[in-house]
């Protein structure tokens, strides 16, 4: 089930997930709702703007804009930061999961 999806933005971070890269973020198959989503941040007003046109280039959800560049940065960490972002992710999927029992 390996897709080959690239992207490129301003020339600078490219994303090609068929490097064998182990995924750190969940990455849901079906578009989520607001109810899926319950954390917001806080952006400076041109950041959120590339977020949104690149959104629209991609033809995606900027929450799936934002999770492929956090994903992109996560690869590049030291495997011990990595390991460490892995472990926090494993933790608060098993925290909701408990929860939803």
């Amino acid at each position: 089930m390996n897709k080959s999806k690239n992207f490129t933005i301003n020339g600078k971070i490219s994303i090609d997930e068929n490097h064998g890269h182990q995924k750190v973020l969940h990455h849901s198959q079906r578009r989520l709702t607001s109810k899926d989503l319950p954390k917001s941040i806080r952006l400076p007003l041109d950041t959120h703007s590339a977020i949104s046109t690149i959104s629209n280039i991609e033809n995606k959800k900027m929450y799936e804009v934002v999770t492929d560049i956090v994903e992109e940065y996560i690869q590049h960490l030291p495997p011990q930061n990595k390991k460490l972002i892995r472990n926090n992710v494993e933790a608060i999927k098993n925290w909701k999961s408990d929860k939803d029992d």
